[in-house]
């Protein structure tokens, strides 16, 4: 379905390769450093001299005792070492000193508890990375326990961390900021180790599908978090929440003290009387199916009754369902003393609208992302985060509700349940003076709820993709004059309605992919003086776009023509665009002279030329001779008809850091060949996607059929 449906798988899991969609650009991008006076490293020729005797201390780092040097000049060379992808376990002790503060390993091959070891001589460290590291166990990080004042712990998909590795984590009471989203093997008893965290401001859970509400009730317990994401952990949301409710209460979901906290935190009644209904509680489904075997004739074993709590598995948590203000039982009731909240991340938990109330309490709270949760109703999120004014409730006689969520300024409901308009449609724009980007992306939302949506007229970013617009509806963005960003990839939108956005004097980012727009439309656009981003992936477009456009050229920087028919006559107009930084062309219309052409753009970083088979080793020499390789650190060269005799070109590019060879001619020694010649670059040339010496297979136009793993 194009641009949507790619960003909704990439938003599910990142491919192993990169495709001529998804770039390998963002997860893999180097980072480029400053220099000692803060000007940019940049390229060779912006270098300080200092700069270059880092550079130059670097190459020589196995054969000088580095140890003599100051410490920041050292941590300098440890940096260079990371970035030229030349940092080993080897070198590692050598870079490594008491005063080293900051540890990036994600970038490093083969990192494993063996790193970790050696990197416990860093009493001072502050900041350590081992994102991707998948190498590193439990174990490992138990070696790291001596480094008390860690700050920043960043361990992303590390997926052998566990409980024990919870354990250590648990010393680092200095941590302001921990990222542990992918470690699945984190569970409930990990997880209460974070309660010892009494700095922590951010923490990422997400996708820790073994979390469930004991590891809720610790993360409930850091009342000073800012930031929390907890996308995709599917075990805190009480089997889908809110829509049918979660049914009686039964035998071990709460406890009187767990009680006694979660509604003390409300205003509730005092813990004594609580006890006693907890404990009354817990009696009843005993009671009740007592009864009803009797009912049946005699108590036989028809009905049997439910195991008592001690029954469980050993080390598996109770499901906690505590009460909230509103009498219903919520899966996110620890959630609620988090008052310091300002960022949370909900997205595919498994959530629905009685899971939101006790989020009506974090007053604080200004990005909410719920995408994913299809029991999540527009309705349902009114009547829970935004509850009705004080007044309203004095008039009722009834507690005054919590201040609601008010403050919000980023909201995604993409994949929720959002209808084309409608009574929650009213509460939605009660935010009005706050609400700046909002996600509607895959829901029903059409012309009605367009012209409910009239009212957010302080909005900049609105995703509206797969959404049943059309040409009618987009007569509501003249009200939308703020809008810096609009996507309405896989709408049904033609040149009519892209006319309409020719009102929008802000607008710098534009998606159009996937529509029936042509170059009309493009004719009707060039006078938006701001767009720096437009995705024109649409069938109708052609070489005549290019020439249209022209009067963008001076702002426009990333352009995305994935599938458009752009031959040699559309190229010719691309050395016109000299800000252009990123470029998709995956048409399988381009030839090796259409790549002299972009080969002239002289701020290019980012090229997708997958899915072009008549594109030869002849096209990235262009590259390699064009004023684009100065600039050039990401090329896709997917499913095109490159070889082995490209490699000499590729390595010579001073600042590629990455380049997609899957379901070329390139052979696996051609691959290993320029990983030697130039190890700064990530060689992506998965073997199962190779040709072996053939030509790649598939002609042009559409570039599903062959985009990599």
């Amino acid at each position: 379905m194009g641009n949507a449906l790619c960003l909704a798988q990439r938003e599910k899991k990142p491919p192993d390769y990169a495709t001529a969609r998804i770039s390998p650009i963002p997860a893999f991008r180097r980072r480029r450093r400053s220099s000692g006076d803060g000007a940019s490293a940049g390229p060779p020729g912006g270098r300080s001299l200092q700069d270059w005797c880092v550079a130059a201390v670097a190459e020589s780092a196995e054969r000088l005792d580095i140890s003599v040097l100051p410490s920041e000049l050292i941590q300098r060379v440890a940096d260079h070492l990371v970035d030229e992808g030349k940092l080993d376990l080897r070198l590692l002790p050598r870079a490594l000193t008491p005063w080293t503060d900051s540890l990036p390993l994600t970038r490093c091959d083969g990192v494993d508890d063996a790193w970790l070891e050696r990197a416990a001589v860093c009493s001072g460290l502050r900041v350590l990375d081992i994102t991707n590291c998948n190498l590193v166990t439990s174990a490992g990080l138990l070696r790291l326990s001596g480094l008390r004042g860690l700050a920043v712990l960043r361990a992303s998909n590390c997926h052998e961390l566990g409980d024990d590795a919870m354990a250590a984590i648990g010393g680092f009471t200095r941590l302001r900021e921990l990222r542990l989203d992918g470690c699945e093997a984190i569970t409930d008893a990990g997880a209460s180790a974070l309660s010892g965290l009494p700095a922590l401001r951010t923490l990422s859970l997400g996708k820790c599908a073994r979390l469930g509400p004991g590891g809720l009730a610790a993360v409930g317990r850091l009342g000073q978090l800012t930031e929390l994401d907890l996308g995709w952990c599917r075990g805190i949301g009480g089997g889908g929440g809110g829509g049918a409710g979660p049914g009686p209460p039964a035998a071990g979901r709460a406890g009187p003290a767990a009680a006694a906290a979660a509604v003390a935190a409300f205003g509730g009644p005092p813990p004594g009387a609580l006890a006693a209904a907890a404990a009354l509680a817990a009696a009843l489904p005993a009671a009740v199916g007592a009864a009803a075997a009797a009912a049946a004739g005699g108590g036989d074993a028809a009905a049997p009754l439910p195991p008592p709590p001690a029954a469980r598995a050993p080390g598996a948590s109770p499901a906690l369902h505590l009460e909230t203000p509103g009498g219903a039982c919520g899966p996110l009731a620890p959630l609620a003393g988090l008052t310091a909240l300002v960022r949370l991340n909900l997205c595919a938990a498994r959530v629905g609208d009685d899971a939101l109330r006790p989020l009506a309490g974090l007053t604080a709270l200004t990005s909410l992302d719920l995408s994913g949760n299809p029991r999540v109703t527009m309705r349902g999120l009114a009547a829970a985060l935004l509850p009705p004014p004080l007044a309203a409730a004095a008039a009722a006689a009834r507690p005054p509700p919590p201040a609601g969520c008010r403050r919000l300024a980023r909201l995604r409901l993409r994949d929720c349940s959002v209808p084309d308009g409608g009574a929650g449609f009213d509460g939605l724009c009660s935010l009005a003076p706050t609400l700046r980007a909002l996600d509607l992306s895959c829901t029903r939302v059409g012309g009605r709820g367009l012209l409910a949506l009239a009212r957010l007229t302080g909005l900049t970013e609105l995703l509206l993709d797969m959404c049943p617009v059309t040409d009618e509806g987009c007569a509501v963005f003249s009200a939308l004059t703020n809008l810096e960003s609009l996507e309405l990839s896989d709408t049904e939108i033609g040149d009519a309605g892209a006319s309409q956005l020719a009102r929008l004097p802000r607008l710098e980012r534009l998606g159009l992919g996937d529509t029936s727009v042509g170059d009309g439309a493009v004719a009707a656009l060039t006078g938006l003086s701001r767009l720096a981003r437009l995705n024109l992936d649409a069938r109708h477009v052609s070489d005549e776009a290019l020439r249209l456009a022209l009067p963008l050229a001076p702002t426009l920087r990333e352009l995305d023509l994935y599938s458009c028919r752009v031959t040699l006559r559309g190229a010719a107009a691309l050395p016109a665009y000299t800000a252009l930084t990123h470029l998709f062309l995956c048409g399988g219309w381009l030839t090796d002279r259409s790549v002299v052409e972009i080969a002239k753009l002289p701020s290019l970083q980012h090229l997708s030329i997958a899915q072009n088979p008549r594109l030869t080793d002849a096209a990235p020499r262009a590259l390699a001779d064009g004023a684009c390789a100065q600039t050039l650190e990401a090329l896709n060269l997917t499913g095109t008809g490159v070889g082995d005799g490209c490699v000499a070109a590729l390595a010579g590019m001073p600042v590629l850091s990455v380049v997609a060879l899957g379901n070329t001619r390139v052979s696996r020694a051609g691959a290993d060949s320029l990983r030697r010649a130039a190890p700064r670059v990530l060689v992506k040339h998965p073997p199962h996607c190779c040709c072996g010496g053939r030509a790649p297979g598939g002609g042009g136009g559409g570039g599903a059929a062959h985009a990599g793993a």
